[in-house]
């Protein structure tokens, strides 16, 4: 895990490398904390990571999979649209109530 603008931080190495080199990770999926893509935040992000699996040669060949924006993926609507039907609001001449089922 790691992050451009507050720790860990991507850019000062906390990138949790030692731990992925000793555990030997084989795999890794990057996938930003937003689900919608962003140049200036999700953008700036995979740049950086892409600088440092190039010079990082325990980086540079594992294998990984960046998903840059996830807000179609089937899941992450499913799960939205689950979060919507448990918590229904509802307005009324401009008076809101809660209702949890």
């Amino acid at each position: 895990m790691g992050r451009c603008a507050t720790p860990p931080s991507v850019d000062h190495g906390d990138l949790h490398r030692p731990q992925v080199k000793r555990d030997r990770v084989t795999k890794l999926v990057v996938l930003p904390l937003y689900p919608q893509f962003s140049i200036s935040t999700s953008g700036s992000s995979l740049r950086l990571l892409e600088r440092l699996f190039k010079e990082d040669p325990a980086l540079r060949g594992l294998k990984h999979t960046v998903i840059p924006s996830w807000y179609e993926r089937p899941g992450y609507v499913r799960a939205m649209a689950d979060l919507i039907q448990q918590v229904w609001l509802l307005c009324f001449f401009g008076v809101c109530v809660n209702h949890v089922s």
